[in-house]
């Protein structure tokens, strides 16, 4: 099965992206940070985005293989969306995960989510469990601006294709999304 890396800042859609994309075009959907809950129980979604650099790279490093062996080396045929972080705020600075190892995940595409400075901080306001993530209009631009370059990286690297997509409130791209998964299906079947 090959896999589209579906990415983009905390508060930018990626998960209700990803799930209505999944339902629509019948694709299995994952989040990364799902596999890091999974391993520590009690474990917030938010303390992974508090975490210092190490602690999440630690994270990241302890459940890589995990997701590598029972998600990307799936034999069966079609495509699957991974959520993931190509970039992180951690310790007041912009930090980005390191490309080499995407190959192992089969990818065949990646996505980048993007969103208005704005609309992001509301988003992040308006949702429980990402109240206190409240950092500078600065860092959100830096890091999607990082996220745009390390995709752009990685699509270089692995010769895939590269989605950017805007998701501003009341106007989400899920049909342009699922238009390119499938001309990414065909493209591969054809």
């Amino acid at each position: 099965m090959q896999t589209v890396l579906i990415t983009g800042v905390t508060g930018v859609g990626k998960s209700t992206i990803a799930l209505a994309v999944s339902q629509m075009c019948g694709l299995r959907v994952t989040d990364y940070a799902d596999f890091i809950l999974e391993c520590w129980p009690g474990l917030t979604k938010d303390d992974i985005e508090r975490a210092s650099w190490q602690a999440r790279r630690e994270m990241y490093d302890e459940v890589r293989e995990y997701v590598i062996r029972a998600y990307a080396h799936n034999p069966a045929p079609g495509l699957q969306l991974l959520e993931n972080h190509l970039s992180v705020i951690a310790d007041g600075c912009v930090t980005v995960f390191p490309v080499e190892g995407y190959w192992k995940y089969s990818l065949s595409g990646v996505i980048v989510l993007e969103a208005s400075t704005d609309e992001i901080i509301l988003r992040r306001a308006s949702d429980p469990s990402r109240r206190r993530l409240r950092w500078t209009q600065g860092l959100i631009d830096a890091q999607q601006t990082a996220n745009r370059e390390v995709a752009l990286e990685i699509t270089r690297m692995y010769s895939v294709p590269l989605l950017v997509a805007r998701n501003p409130d009341g106007c989400q791209p899920i049909p342009m999304v699922a238009q390119w998964l499938g001309s990414l299906s065909s493209t591969r079947s054809g």
